[in-house]
C-alpha cells in the first residue's frame, strides 16, 4: 500500500510536469511570435535568444496565473489553457501581455457566476473583445449587458481595455467568497496537491528525460 500510494504520488507530479512543461512551451511561442523582446540592454532578441526570453516570460506569467486561480473556481490548468487561448485578440483588442492573466481570471470569475464552462473562454472573450457577438452562443457579453455597438464605440474611442476591465471588475470583489465556496476549495486543493507533486518531482521528471535522450 506505501509502495501503490509513493508511485500514485510520482504519477500525480510526473503529469503535473509535463502539462507545466507543455503550456509553458506553447505559451512561449505565442510571446514569442506576438512580442517584441529585449535584453537589459534594450537590444531587440531574435531567434534562439528571443524564444529563450520567452519561457522565461511564459513561466512568469503562468505563475501570475497560478496566484490569481486561487480566487476562482478553475484550476490553475484550466486557466492557464483559457490564458493561452485568449492571448492572441487581447493582445490586438490593446492588452498589454502582463494584464491579460487578470482578464482570464476575472472572465473566469464571470464565467462561473453565470454558469458558464470554462472551456468556452476563448470564444467568450474573444467575441467580447472583437465585438462579433453570436446570440445562439455567445453568453459572457450579453450576461454582461455589452452589444456589439458598444464594443464599435468603444473601439473608436480607444477605451475598450478600459471598458471591458471596468465591466469585469465586480467580479474581483467575489474572489474571497468563491474561494470560500466549495467547488473554490476543491479547485484550490487541486492545484495545491499539483504544486507540491511538482515540485516534489521536478528532479526525477528532468532525470526521466535526460535518460530517454540518452536512450534516443
Amino acid at each position: 500500500k506505501l509502495l501503490q500510494g509513493v508511485v500514485t504520488a510520482t504519477n500525480v507530479g510526473i503529469q503535473a510536469n509535463t502539462a507545466w512543461e507543455s503550456q509553458k512551451l506553447a505559451i512561449a511561442s505565442i510571446v514569442s511570435s506576438t512580442n517584441q523582446l529585449s535584453d537589459a540592454q534594450g537590444r531587440v532578441l531574435e531567434g534562439a535568444e528571443k524564444f529563450t526570453a520567452s519561457q522565461q516570460v511564459a513561466e512568469e506569467l503562468m505563475k501570475r496565473i497560478q496566484q490569481l486561480g486561487l480566487e476562482t473556481t478553475a484550476t490553475t490548468q484550466e486557466l492557464v489553457t483559457g490564458f493561452q487561448a485568449i492571448i492572441a485578440p487581447a493582445l490586438k483588442a490593446g492588452y498589454a501581455l502582463e494584464e491579460i492573466p487578470e482578464l482570464a481570471t476575472r472572465a473566469a470569475q464571470a464565467m462561473g457566476a453565470f454558469q458558464i464552462p470554462i472551456q468556452q473562454m476563448r470564444t467568450e472573450v474573444e467575441s467580447l473583445l472583437s465585438g462579433n457577438i453570436n446570440k445562439a452562443q455567445d453568453l459572457l457579453a450579453p450576461y454582461l449587458n455589452i452589444k456589439p455597438e458598444d464594443i464599435r464605440k468603444w473601439k473608436t474611442l480607444g477605451t475598450l481595455v478600459e471598458e471591458v476591465n471596468k465591466r469585469l471588475e465586480i467580479f474581483k470583489y467575489s474572489s474571497k467568497a468563491i474561494a470560500d465556496t466549495w467547488d473554490g476549495l476543491k479547485s484550490n486543493l487541486q492545484d495545491y496537491v499539483d504544486f507540491i507533486s511538482r515540485g516534489a518531482t521536478a528532479g526525477l521528471f528532468d532525470s526521466m528525460k535526460a535518460s530517454v535522450r540518452e536512450l534516443l
